[in-house]
C-alpha cells in the first residue's frame, strides 16, 4: 500500500510588513527630558514613572509609526512632574503648618 502525501495548499508570498517609523528628534527630546528632569527622583518615583511609561508602550505595541507613542510619553512625563511638584508643595505646606 502506497501512502500519498496530503495535498499541499498553494504557497502565498509573505505579506510585507509596514515601515517602522519614529521621529529621531522626538526621541532625542524624550531622552533629554527624561534624563534632565528626573535626575533627582528617588528609586520609587522612577519605578512609578517606568510603570506608567510601560503601560503606554503596551497600548501602542501594534503601531508601526511610533511618533504618537513618543508624544504620549512626553505628556506622561510632564503630567508626572506636575503631580510630583504638587506633592512636594503639599508636603512643604504641611511642614510649615506644623511649626
Amino acid at each position: 500500500m502506497v501512502v500519498s502525501p496530503p495535498p499541499r495548499e498553494p504557497s502565498r508570498p509573505p505579506m510585507p510588513l509596514p515601515d517602522f517609523h519614529v521621529d529621531e528628534a522626538l526621541v532625542s527630546t524624550l531622552q533629554y527630558q527624561l534624563t534632565s528632569k528626573t535626575d533627582q527622583f528617588s528609586v520609587e518615583m522612577l519605578e512609578q514613572l517606568r510603570a506608567i511609561c510601560l503601560g503606554c508602550v503596551w497600548r501602542h505595541r501594534k503601531e508601526w509609526n511610533r511618533d504618537a507613542l513618543v508624544r504620549e510619553l512626553l505628556g506622561v512625563l510632564d503630567e508626572y512632574l506636575d503631580d510630583a511638584a504638587a506633592d512636594v508643595g503639599d508636603a512643604l505646606s504641611a511642614a510649615d503648618a506644623s511649626f
